[in-house]
Formats: structure tokens, sequence, C-alpha cells
């Protein structure tokens, strides 16, 4: 609006026309309103068709419709403020610079281009559509496919890109394809990366990979608002009895995204695919946890989702785990981790594995995307990390740690001990019946130079 009020062949009287028909597209600044590239403004721009702002505030309601004399001024005014005379390409007089925030979660439309062959993907919660030339040329139009893509099978190498819609089958290319690079004012106060936060050197495991934008104050406020939700997945390998999982936190608005990846830890006979379910289940716990560090999510409200019922109950369940449940090392540190944020928690359950029936993307809602997104994510870090060991620690909110040759029980009980004590002598419970009174008393000199270990939770023998 300041570039409007500058401009001397706009009158007072038109400048609150306007900004109606900036309000209307929900534009701040000429970013929201001009091509990938920053050369040129958008044609449905100036036809006060759509826009594509780079934000997620919240506007004022807006009436359906404005005055065809409305547009017909926007578009005069647009093109007399910031293109060149006579462009039929409304070109910008002074092209913009490069990007000093990130585009990427609000850009849904990207480029790619194989030996002059461009294909466009647009970009939906999760799947995405795609249009290609049938032939190549410089300015093809692009005709839509009837297979949709999961993100995942984007080319990393894809750029941001405008289009002119024609129809609903076709689009056109505007501007030149960019890059998502961006880059921040000059700042002596840069954050430090993620993994340079934790202070627990026992919970770098949950986030071993993580995805995440440089500016996460709009996802930490889409929590507080209640317009964000988390789901996770996880992978299994009976064979060598080794586990994965994946983990995003999403904004329902914007798209932007934090994404974890991970080895399940734990012992190999510990390892199972409800185990790989609670390990993404922690790794949100985690995201939210740092979030709130840097954000305070106060008063927030999260519900995640995934296909495990029997985790899901775990977790969310408002008695206590006994220490003898299945992975009660894992279930105790998720409830501790999601008792220290203070926001609101619900659960879904998401039916998994729905692709293998139906490719059809675009009949699927976000929990079901995000789901097989994170069941792909969770399988391909699998097969990159198999070869490595599976971390064996302790859980950073676990009361109370026992470790038996040198292997950390996930759970316990009073007779599984006894048996793991007495195994070291050569008798077991079960052989008392038969003890001698030496072989009692040979025990209990055995127990008598043995002592527990509250510090490290170990078994040790006295000096």
């Amino acid at each position: 609006m300041q570039a409007f009020a500058q401009n001397k062949n706009i009158t007072d009287k038109e400048l609150p026309i306007l900004n109606e028909c900036r309000c209307f597209h929900q534009i701040v600044t000429l970013a929201d309103a001009v091509t990938a590239c920053g050369k040129y403004l958008e044609r449905d721009v100036l036809d006060g068709k759509s826009a594509d702002p780079l934000h997620s505030y919240k506007w004022p309601k807006k009436p359906q419709r404005l005055k065809a004399a409305y547009w017909k001024l926007w578009k005069a005014a647009l093109l007399d403020t910031f293109t060149k005379p006579n462009s039929n390409t409304n070109q910008l007089k002074d092209p913009l610079a490069e990007w000093l925030i990130d585009p990427s979660p609000y850009w849904k439309w990207r480029h790619v281009n194989v030996n002059g062959l461009v294909t466009i993907y647009e970009k939906h919660a999760l799947h995405a559509c795609s249009y290609t030339a049938t032939r190549p040329t410089r300015q093809p139009r692009l005709r839509k496919l009837p297979q949709n893509v999961t993100l995942p099978e984007i080319p990393s190498t894809a750029m941001l890109i405008s289009i002119h819609s024609i129809n609903d089958n076709m689009i056109q290319q505007l501007g030149n394809p960019h890059t998502d690079q961006f880059f921040q004012e000059d700042t002596d106060d840069l954050p430090k990366s993620w993994n340079e936060r934790i202070t627990d050197k026992s919970d770098n495991w949950m986030i071993q990979e993580v995805r995440t934008p440089e500016s996460r104050q709009l996802l930490a406020e889409s929590i507080r608002q209640g317009n964000a939700i988390g789901v996770s997945d996880g992978s299994y390998c009976p064979h060598a009895q080794k586990g994965s999982s994946a983990a995003v936190i999403q904004c329902l608005t914007t798209g932007q995204r934090l994404l974890a990846v991970n080895l399940v830890p734990g012992h190999a006979r510990n390892q199972s695919s409800h185990r790989s379910e609670l390990a993404g289940i922690l790794a949100i716990m985690k995201l939210l946890q740092m979030l709130h560090e840097e954000h305070d999510l106060t008063n927030g409200s999260f519900t995640f989702g995934l296909d495990n019922k029997e985790a899901r109950l775990a977790v969310m369940s408002q008695e206590g785990p006994k220490v003898s449940k299945v992975d009660y090392d894992m279930v105790i540190d998720i409830r501790k981790c999601k008792d220290t944020i203070p926001i609101a928690f619900d659960s879904k359950w998401i039916e998994g594995h729905q692709d293998n029936t139906n490719k059809d993307y675009s009949t699927m809602d976000i929990w079901t995307l995000l789901n097989i997104e994170m069941d792909i994510h969770a399988g391909e870090y699998y097969q990159l990390h198999k070869e490595e060991e599976c971390p064996n620690i302790a859980m950073a909110n676990e009361p109370l740690t026992v470790w038996i040759d040198n292997e950390k029980l996930s759970c316990f009980n009073k007779q599984m001990l006894y048996d793991k004590v007495f195994a070291r002598t050569g008798k077991v419970e079960k052989d008392k019946s038969t003890w001698t009174c030496k072989d009692f008393w040979k025990e209990k000199e055995i127990s008598r130079k043995r002592q527990w270990n509250t510090s490290t939770g170990k078994l040790s023998k006295k000096p």
C-alpha cells in the first residue's frame, strides 16, 4: 500500500478500494503477488482470481466477490506501479531479490526439466498431481496426468514455479523456475541446530535425522491454535531383529512441518513392531518438547495418530504402566515427556497400509497420507542404516534401569530378575527342591559378595 500511496496517478479515494482488493487476496508484500523467480506479476492476481500468500495470518471475513470496477482499478494500479511500460509479460521494473523467508511450505507448484521435457507437480496435503507437456517447447502448456504420485516421488531437484490455470486439466508455466533456497537477514544470534541444543545425550537417538524449517514460529502458533497434528509409523525386520521409525508434526493450514527418523533402541530380543511404533511417538514428544522450549506452546492442543491400537492405548491410558508390561521403558518415557508439555493431547487410530489396495491418493484424508509417507520414510531409513547397531541405552525419563550382562531390560518382574541372577550360579529356583544345606550356604555367600549399584542400576561384585 505504501507503493500505491506514493504513485501520483492514484488518488486518495482509490486507495481504500485498492486496500480492499489487497485484503481480498490476503496480500502482505509484493512477494505474495509475483512469480517464483520474482520477475513478473502473477496473471491471476492481476485478474482478481487468486493469489498464493506466503503466510498463515488470520484475515477478517471477506465478501464472496468484489465489483468488476474494483478489479479493473486494481489491475491498472499494479501495472502502473510495479511493471515496465508496455510489457506484455507483466515484467517488474525492479525484480525482487533472493528470499528472506522459506517459501517452500506455502508454494505448491514444483518444476522438473529432464532433457527439455518439463513436468510440473501440484502439491496437496501429501500427494501431488503431475502435469507434463507432450513435446519440448519454450513455454509449454502442460496436461494433467491421471495418476497421482506421493510426495517422496517428487525429485529433490524440483524447483519452485508459478503457473496460469487454463482449465481443470491444463496449466501454463509462468516465469522461470527458481530454487527454494533462501537467505536470512544478517544476525549474530542465529539459532543453533536442534542436535546441538540437546543437553541430554541419551535423547539423541530420537532425532538422528531431522528436517526442520529455520523458522518454527508459525508451526508453534499452529499448535497453540490447535491446527497441527502428528503422525508416526514404525518399521520392523523380524529376521534382523531391528526396527526404525519416522514421525512428523505438520500444520494443517500451511503444510509447514518437522520430520524425524531414527533407529529403535534396545537389545535385539526386545525389538518388535510395537516398539517401533512407540519410538515414533517418542520422537513426536521430543520434537514438541524442543519446540516448546523454543516457542512457548502453553494452552495449545495436539492430536497424534498411528496405525497401532495397542501402542496408542498404552500411551494414552490413565493407569500407570506396570514394570512387567512389554516395552515399559518406552511407555513410561513417553508419558513423562508428555506430562512436561503444557498442551492438551488426543490420539487417533489410522488404518495402516491403505495404499496396498488403493493408489488413488486424492480419495485419502491427511491422516492416511501422512501415515503412508511415514511408513515410506521409516522403511527407507532402515535400509540405509540396517548394518548399524541399534543403541542399547536407558531412556531419559526411565525411573529405574536394570542392566544384566550389558543388556538393558525393557521391562522386568521379580521372577525374571530372580531367574537371571540365579542363572549365574548354575542354579535356578526350580532346583531349590533338590538343594542341600551346603548349596544354600554357598548361594548365601555368593549373594553376600554381590551388591546392587544404585547409581548405575547394575549388579556388581564387592572388591
